[in-house]
């Protein structure tokens, strides 16, 4: 039997992209007072997203450090989250033992809430809610609009077009 372990070579796919991340972690020993630099995919629910582990010395700015990175990467190579570790955890080879590393203290890509800035994104805010309420709110919603088309309007059992009706089911 064959048990298939995954890639070796740190290559990953983030939201249908192909990231190497090696590149990202060339582009954070760039910054200023980073010495070694470390980029991993984590599960964050249903996807994966970057986490970037930096060590070094002098001030540290996660959104300094995501700011400069943005400007020269695309925004899927960016990392969710960069994260200051006295050193980074080394196996006894010598090699950065990227199981060892910790997870972020915070949620991975919490965003702030944003208020609707206009008066279309207050009235699609105000739909959104009103459907996402509960389940009951859908169906009261689907009777509701479909009560105000005529019934002789409504062919339910109507063929699909270029089908004959009896030929439907």
């Amino acid at each position: 039997m064959i048990e298939y372990a995954g890639r070796s070579d740190h290559q990953v796919k983030i939201r249908g992209f192909r990231i190497e991340l090696g590149e990202i972690e060339a582009w954070l020993m760039r910054q200023a007072g980073v010495q070694s630099a470390v980029v991993v995919a984590r599960e964050a629910g249903v996807s994966r997203q970057l986490v970037g582990y930096v060590a070094g010395t002098g001030p540290f700015d996660e959104a300094t450090m995501r700011a400069a990175l943005s400007d020269e990467l695309p925004d899927y190579m960016v990392p969710a989250r960069i994260v200051r570790l006295e050193r980074l955890p080394l196996t006894a080879h010598g090699k950065i033992d990227r199981d060892a590393l910790p997870a972020p203290e915070t949620p991975i890509a919490t965003a702030a809430h944003v208020a609707p800035r206009s008066t279309a994104e207050t009235a699609l805010a105000a739909i959104w809610a009103e459907l996402l309420v509960s389940p009951s709110s859908v169906s009261r919603t689907i009777s509701s609009s479909s009560a105000a088309i005529p019934s002789s309007r409504c062919n339910w059992s109507a063929a699909p077009p270029g089908r004959p009706a009896d030929r439907a089911a």
